[in-house]
């Protein structure tokens, strides 16, 4: 059963439900487009039944290699494009307070995430490192490293493959590329480092559960099971309703487009949970790539900011076009006492009743906790209804149009 409760309520002084009903038939024709992929992006839809296709075996796999992984290195390093890691990298911020496996060695190991634009100086000082550490590194690359990663990846590659021996080095790298595709710079070896294809049916922003994103999980002691047990719930969920209501995706995809339809076009996402401020990046910039820029902007905020927090993040303007999704636990949230100095905020609100109280629109999602589980749910959820909420509206989902800055984050 879907642990996500959406509550929608907070609209209706704005919308009404029936406004939102409107789009049901529009709801059915893009669920349709989805499953039998013929929609535009179709080509990118390989993870609408990703979850359901793991076999144990594989999960098991995956885990087991990543314990190799952990029990040799100190340090691993990490090549890809910020887009293929991001929700990997929110999973594992989400998750960094779950104790460690019993099976699990303690001590973790150091992740170095490399990215274009590592400085050569930056560059000079990790090779410096390595050369005194154990390490071990993974590339992930739906193509070819981009000319920004290749400057930093061959020194780190040739560290690697001075430091061990040729049958050492291959088991300490493992590559996730598209397949038949080549790295440049390999070092010649009889032995082929391990090599796991990155689905070409799959755009960067829906990487995260992947096999490269569980891999990246399973690295930090995240069981990775748990975490595609509970997308596996939400693709059963999703599959078997193809209406408003009773499919809490098309619900939350229906409600945002009904409000960016009378003007609100500034969405704020508000989590209260400091540990799910990259999680709620993520799921920005997986309804940002879709957005255009005389549409949308999304900003993310942490705590619990009322009107004087917003109007000191926006324009006065900007405010009277805002709606905001809250995502929280199920527990009321108390103020922050700095945040509450000078403001007009309210002790023992939680940050959905703050901004109500302000008179914006809102969205409210709940969530029991903060587990493998939970947080499986909430990546399929967010995929799927940012892929319904584009449909729509009549875009494609996997295009990246012309946005504000993604670094944009407020933190209240």
């Amino acid at each position: 059963m879907i642990q996500i409760k959406l509550e929608i309520d907070p609209l209706f002084g704005f919308v009404s439900k029936e406004k939102i009903l409107e789009y049901n038939s529009q709801i059915v024709s893009g669920h349709r487009k989805i499953y039998n992929k013929t929609g535009v992006g179709n080509e990118y839809l390989g993870w609408v039944e990703m979850p359901s296709r793991y076999t144990v075996e594989e999960l098991e796999h995956i885990q087991k290699l990543a314990q190799e992984f952990r029990q040799k290195s100190e340090l691993i390093v990490i090549f890809s494009a910020e887009e293929a890691v991001l929700g990997a990298r929110a999973v594992l911020e989400a998750l960094s307070h779950l104790p460690v496996e019993e099976n699990v060695d303690i001590n973790a190991p150091e992740m170095l995430f490399v990215g274009p634009g590592f400085s050569a100086s930056a560059t000079a000082d990790l090779v410096k490192k390595l050369t005194a550490i154990d390490f071990s590194v993974v590339v992930i690359a739906k193509t070819q490293l981009t000319a920004g990663n290749e400057p930093v990846f061959q020194p780190v590659l040739t560290c690697l493959s001075q430091k061990y021996a040729p049958d050492e080095w291959v088991n300490r790298l493992v590559l996730f590329c598209k397949s038949g595709e080549e790295i440049p710079g390999m070092p010649a070896s009889e032995i082929k480092p391990k090599f796991l294809p990155f689905p070409d049916d799959i755009s960067g922003h829906f990487a995260a559960l992947s096999m490269s994103g569980l891999f990246l999980m399973a690295l930090a002691g995240i069981p990775v099971i748990d975490l595609i047990a509970g997308a596996k719930k939400v693709e059963a969920a999703s599959r078997a309703v193809n209406k408003i209501y009773g499919n809490p995706m098309a619900l939350y995809a229906a409600a945002r487009q009904a409000v960016f339809a009378i003007g609100k076009t500034t969405e704020l996402f508000v989590v209260t949970e400091p540990r799910l401020l990259l999680f709620a990046e993520w799921c920005k910039q997986l309804h940002q790539q879709a957005e255009p820029i005389q549409r949308q902007k999304i900003k993310t905020a942490i705590s619990i900011p009322d009107a004087s927090v917003i109007q000191g993040t926006t324009e006065t303007a900007e405010v009277n076009a805002c709606f905001f999704t809250t995502l929280e636990l199920n527990r009321s949230v108390q103020a922050n006492a700095a945040l509450q100095a000078g403001t007009n905020h309210q002790p023992g609100k939680t940050g959905h009743e703050a901004l109500h109280q302000n008179q914006l629109p809102g969205i409210r999602m709940h969530i029991p906790e903060i587990s493998p589980d939970i947080i499986g749910q909430l990546i399929y959820f967010f995929e799927m209804a940012h892929v319904v909420g584009a449909y729509l509206s009549g875009r494609n989902p996997f295009i990246r149009q012309e946005h504000f800055n993604s670094s944009n984050v407020v933190q209240g």
